[in-house]
Order: structure tokens, then C-alpha cells, then sequence
């Protein structure tokens, strides 16, 4: 009898063992697994909300590009306010060409000032030329090139000719 306590002990043993474990494993089915759910749920909504602010701060920083953009043209409503003077930029010109000569000067008054001029000039290379269109942004008035642009090949250079706009504010 004690054969049959021992087994019986035993087996009650391993019953209430597996019925802890059955007991375990449902609570892990019934309180874990929705937690993993909305985890998941959390976790995809976190994703959008993070690709979604990626995508703000690239706007943001798209914006704050333009805006500094206008902030410089601003800047540049400033040379509108300079004074101009032909000898000046026949001096600037001087940098990159030789025998410049100004004619036909035209002076309109709108919202602003400008001076037109057509130029002759004298270049060694076109080059020459290009060099004084990537420069015109750092002259102290605001400076337009108008076509038509013509180069002739010569003896001693190229002969370039081409109109200029000048302008400037009235109030100044």
C-alpha cells in the first residue's frame, strides 16, 4: 500500500504540476499575446509617425533653403540703393576686357532707374567674358546683361558686344 501512496502521490504531483503549466501557459496566451498585438500595433504606428516627421523635417529644411534664398535676393534689393557711376564700372570691366566703350546710354525711370548701354570690348578669350557674367553678382549695382551677345574673332582678340542694363532705385 504505501507502493500504491507513493504512486499515487506522484501522480498527483505531476497532475497539479501540468495543471500549473496548462494554467501558465493560457494566462501567457490570454494576457501576453494581446499585449504582443498592440505592441506591434504601437510599434507600426510609431514607424508612420517617425517616417512622417522625417518627411517634415525635410519640408522644414526645404523651407528654411528658400527662405534664406530670399533673404540674400533681399539682399540684394540693398544694391538698388547704391549709386552709380559709368567711370566705376568702365573700371570693373577693365578687369576682364580692354577698350571698353559705352553708347547709346538710355535712362528710363519706372519703379527705379536704369541706365542702358550698349558695350564694345575687346577680349582675349571668351573666357574672359564668362569670367565677368560669374563676377557681375559681386558688383555693387545690379547689373543685366541683355542680348544679343555677339563675338567676332579679330587680329588681336575677340570683339565682344553686348547691351547692359543698370538699375537703381529712385529714392536713391
Amino acid at each position: 500500500m504505501s507502493k500504491n501512496k507513493f504512486e499515487i502521490g506522484f501522480i498527483k504531483i505531476f497532475l497539479l504540476f501540468f495543471i500549473f503549466a496548462a494554467i501558465s501557459l493560457a494566462l501567457v496566451f490570454v494576457l501576453i499575446i494581446p499585449s504582443l498585438s498592440d505592441y506591434k500595433r504601437v510599434n507600426l504606428h510609431l514607424s508612420k509617425q517617425e517616417s512622417l516627421n522625417q518627411s517634415l523635417k525635410k519640408d522644414i529644411k526645404i523651407k528654411k533653403d528658400k527662405l534664406q534664398k530670399l533673404i540674400n535676393k533681399d539682399n540684394r534689393a540693398d544694391l538698388l540703393k547704391s549709386n552709380f557711376h559709368i567711370d566705376k564700372l568702365k573700371a570693373y570691366m577693365d578687369k576682364f576686357f580692354k577698350e571698353t566703350k559705352f553708347s547709346k546710354i538710355k535712362i528710363t525711370n519706372k519703379k527705379f532707374t536704369s541706365y542702358e548701354f550698349s558695350v564694345e570690348t575687346r577680349a582675349n578669350t571668351p573666357g574672359n567674358f564668362y569670367n565677368f557674367l560669374d563676377q557681375l553678382s559681386s558688383y555693387k549695382n545690379i547689373i543685366k546683361i541683355d542680348y544679343p551677345v555677339l563675338m567676332q574673332a579679330q587680329k588681336d582678340g575677340i570683339k565682344i558686344n553686348f547691351n547692359v542694363k543698370i538699375y537703381k532705385n529712385l529714392n536713391h
